[in-house]
């Protein structure tokens, strides 16, 4: 099937927003992945941290003092800075993926009616080779008197390569601009959850949970910055979710 030269651009412009959108996304991800580790090292930290004052208080020299005085809390509140950063440049695409469906929208109609015209002169010309072997088979039945046992024709769809572009180009556009709806209303919620988290303050989810249409399991360790102040708010709330370490300005 022959693009339009509108239509090309337009595919263009909405594969390339789309490719900015996948790379955005992989970055969030592996920045949580690195976040996960990171959680259990403040946990650790704090932990060691109060065993050392502990010791102090009672003259003792601290068992568990490290020599490794790299604190974790940095890092962690540099991947919370970095996931609230690309989380915002993911935000921004959102205009412009309205944009650009908007600019492939009017090339639709016209490609997917030429799609019909094609596929309808082809499925004359197949329905009566069909017809043909139906008329056939059926004579060669009355001629015997037998019923033959034959295979009915598999039904595998094969379409052009430019018809399953587009619209793979279109279903995506509609799922993007559908998640990026989604994270709107969550970055709404939490700002309307008005509460300052401390970036290195780790939570535990107790008990399984829902918020907003995500699942929470029972033993998770998060920060507000990898589940979002709202949805924070919520657990403690519920008293879903408890403190495991302590702040940063307590622990240090």
């Amino acid at each position: 099937m022959r693009l339009t030269k509108e239509l090309v651009n337009a595919l263009g412009q909405a594969e390339k927003l789309l490719a900015e959108r996948d790379q955005i996304a992989a970055a969030i991800v592996e920045a949580e992945d690195a976040m996960l580790p990171a959680i259990e090292a403040v946990v650790q930290h704090v932990d060691r941290l109060k065993m050392e004052e502990a010791d102090r208080a009672l003259g003792r020299e601290p068992s568990n003092a490290s020599r490794d005085h790299s604190d974790p809390r940095a890092k962690l509140a540099d991947l919370t800075r970095r996931i609230a950063g690309l989380k915002d440049q993911l935000a921004s695409l959102e205009i412009r993926f309205g944009a650009v469906r908007l600019a492939l929208e009017p090339h639709l109609p016209d490609f997917f009616a030429a799609i019909e015209e094609s596929f309808a002169k082809e499925w004359d010309i197949r329905s009566r080779e069909w017809s043909e072997f139906l008329a056939k088979r059926a004579e060669i039945e009355r001629l015997t008197g037998r019923v033959m046992n034959l295979s009915l024709p598999k039904a595998q769809a094969k379409l052009d390569g430019e018809v399953i572009r587009v619209g793979t180009v279109r279903d995506e556009l509609a799922k993007a601009i559908s998640e990026l709806g989604a994270a709107r209303a969550a970055a709404a919620r939490d700002r309307q959850a008005k509460i300052a988290f401390d970036p290195c303050a780790v939570y535990e989810i107790r008990l399984p949970a829902m918020y907003a249409g995500r699942a929470f399991r029972g033993g998770e360790r998060v920060v507000a910055g990898n589940i979002g102040a709202s949805a924070l708010a919520y657990l403690l709330k519920r008293r879903t979710a408890v403190l495991v370490s302590e702040s940063l300005a307590a622990a240090g």
